[in-house]
């Protein structure tokens, strides 16, 4: 696997990872775990399953056989049959028998033999022997290179969306609370208008309240006589007529006035402190500087690894 990868992209080398799992026999072979689920388990999260047959002891043991059905059923995209060490397989009437016996065991497994499958010879070159087998080694450091462009542009565009997302769910979350805050600051023009008319029937009921308290106490009140055109004479005319209108002669109907409109300032007060935006400041500040990280950072440097990424895959 260290000579596949050395003949591949050099660029691509820091993203490639093998792991290599061991050759499965038959009969009573003992593992410390269970490989075959261990191996299961690999195959979901690999983005290519490589099946390398030995054309010597042809790898085609039950349990061999059995683990690869498994693979194929649950990831047949990701499969990949290659005869190993061809070389060794003698004349190419022995090759061509050994892969022909490989592919009719293969074909036995009802999974498999739903698939169409290639099976290209592969070995490592040696200058010193001699042979006449074809070697598709570079097939397979294509298939990994594919793979990888494959995997980062999927990475990217992962990337890109989930950029798009958390912008959109930023830009949401500011929108609700801008929205709250219109809402918010509507509520309140309304309570203050509400509350200062409360206020103002409160002061005037109390003033009421406390001229017709002085005006029918039992304690002697100096006269006074006021010219009609006087201000102070209009005033106590405008108090006498809303007096003798609204509440005479009837003292609890004034204290329900002030009672009431007292009630309706503390509740629209209460109202008012229970009024809550979707996000403080702190909140606020927090989703802003988020929002220009993602828009001048992760989005700009998502842009160049992508276009590095095409402008290498075009080369």
């Amino acid at each position: 696997m260290e000579n596949i990868l050395r003949i591949t992209n050099p660029s691509l080398q820091g993203l490639i990872s093998f792991i290599y799992t061991p050759g499965l026999v038959d009969g009573a072979m003992a593992y410390p775990f269970d490989v075959e689920q261990a191996i299961l388990w690999l195959g979901n999260y690999a983005d290519l399953i490589f099946v390398l047959f030995d054309p010597i002891g042809q790898a085609l043991c039950k349990r061999t056989l059995t683990l690869v059905e498994q693979l194929n059923k649950t990831n047949p995209e990701k499969m990949h049959y290659y005869l190993a060490k061809a070389d060794e397989a003698g004349s190419d009437r022995d090759r061509h028998r050994v892969l022909m016996q490989i592919v009719q065991n293969l074909c036995r497994q009802p999974e498999i033999s739903k698939t169409n499958f290639d099976m290209p010879t592969i070995y490592l070159p040696n200058l010193a022997k001699e042979t006449r087998c074809a070697n598709q080694i570079h097939e397979v450091c294509s298939t990994i290179d594919h793979a990888v462009f494959s995997g980062v542009q999927k990475s990217l565009n992962i990337l890109h969306n989930d950029c798009k997302r958390l912008e959109q769910s930023i830009n949401e979350r500011l929108v609700l609370h801008e929205k709250t805050q219109i809402k918010h600051r509507s509520w309140s023009i309304k309570l203050s208008i509400v509350q200062f008319i409360s206020l103002i029937l409160v002061i005037l009921s109390s003033i009421l309240l406390l001229r017709r308290y002085l005006v029918t106490s039992h304690h002697k009140i100096p006269l006074i006589y006021l010219d009609e055109s006087s201000t102070s004479w209009q005033i106590n005319s405008a108090l006498n007529s809303i007096d003798n209108f609204l509440f005479y002669p009837a003292y609890p109907l004034l204290l329900i006035v002030i009672f009431i409109n007292g009630i309706i300032f503390f509740i629209g007060h209460f109202i008012r402190s229970r009024q809550k935006d979707v996000l403080n400041a702190r909140e606020k500040k927090m989703f802003m500087t988020f929002k220009t990280h993602l828009e001048r950072n992760v989005g700009v440097k998502q842009k160049n690894l992508y276009e590095s990424f095409l402008a290498e895959a075009i080369d």
